[in-house]
């Protein structure tokens, strides 16, 4: 047995991270008993109980059920010892504290969802800690994909360790972002200035995935080089990310360089990646928006 599998072993001892994993998977079979008699093509809005958070933001009622079952869980577990909870579809005017705090968004990418474009559609689940993201897990269930992550003891796919990837310049990156659920003239022509920025530099490609989970989770595992985005719906997008990028060897940064980034209950600007390519974006960013 190798000292990697020895480590997921011992992470799989961690009550926090059973209890999350086992709450994950839970929603991505409800998720995907759903989605398999839904139609192809077009969307699913009546099958899906669909309804406009505002604008274009859409939740189901999937998306409710799920978030309603893994907070069942996790409080069954975690509430008596004093933890907070916090998830998209429940968030209210909830204020972050030191204590710890799981993020919840059950379903990530709910568009893609309801237009059954999977498996771009992930369950998000972190634990913050000091307002630090201390766990995380995040489940593809259309690709069954299982990434995992706790402060101190890497990132996992499927059990096995996982890094973000060696690129250092934007010519070699496949960068990852979304334009997010803003149509605000400014939010839309800042978004497609950077990715023209981008693109004069010579970036090897980019993609937009829909689901900022699956992107980081994406990141994390090398598959994408880097993913940055200036209109995040909420901390439940990222916290559980933060956890799994930071782990696999990955910086979190906000679009423009700033290293430190805060997690805050609100809207959130984001830029992951190794360190190197995290600089080499930031820098054409930055540039874009003088």
């Amino acid at each position: 047995m190798n000292d990697d599998q020895i480590k997921y072993d011992e992470l799989m001892t961690n009550g926090f991270m059973v209890e999350a994993t086992m709450a994950a998977y839970a929603a991505g079979k409800l998720a995907m008993k759903l989605t398999e008699s839904l139609e192809t093509g077009g969307n699913n809005d009546m099958a899906l109980g669909v309804v406009s958070k505002g604008g274009i933001d859409l939740v189901t009622a999937v998306d409710k059920k799920c978030e309603e079952n893994i907070f069942k869980r996790l409080r069954q577990r975690f509430e008596g010892e004093g933890h907070q909870f916090i998830g998209e579809e429940s968030s209210g005017d909830v204020v972050l504290t030191d204590s710890y705090t799981w993020c919840v968004d059950p379903i990530d990418g709910t568009t893609n969802f309801v237009h059954s474009l999977t498996p771009l559609f992930a369950i998000s689940i972190g634990l913050l800690h000091n307002k630090k993201p201390i766990l995380g897990v995040i489940y593809v269930p259309a690709a069954d994909e299982l990434f995992q992550a706790a402060e101190g003891y890497g990132s996992y796919l499927n059990g096995r360790k996982i890094a973000v990837d060696d690129s250092s310049n934007v010519s070699e990156a496949l960068i990852a972002t979304n334009f997010g659920h803003s149509r605000d003239p400014q939010i839309v022509q800042d978004q497609v200035t950077c990715v023209h920025g981008l693109m004069k530099e010579n970036a090897r490609s980019i993609r937009m995935l829909g689901s900022c989970c699956v992107s980081m989770a994406y990141v994390a595992a090398g598959k994408l080089s880097a993913y940055y985005e200036n209109d995040i719906g909420g901390i439940w997008d990222v916290a559980a990310g933060a956890c799994i990028i930071q782990e696999a060897g990955g910086v979190i940064s906000s679009p423009l360089g700033v290293m430190k980034l805060t997690l805050e209950v609100g809207k959130q600007k984001m830029l992951c990646g190794n360190k190197d390519i995290v600089h080499a974006v930031s820098t054409i960013l930055q540039k874009c928006q003088q």
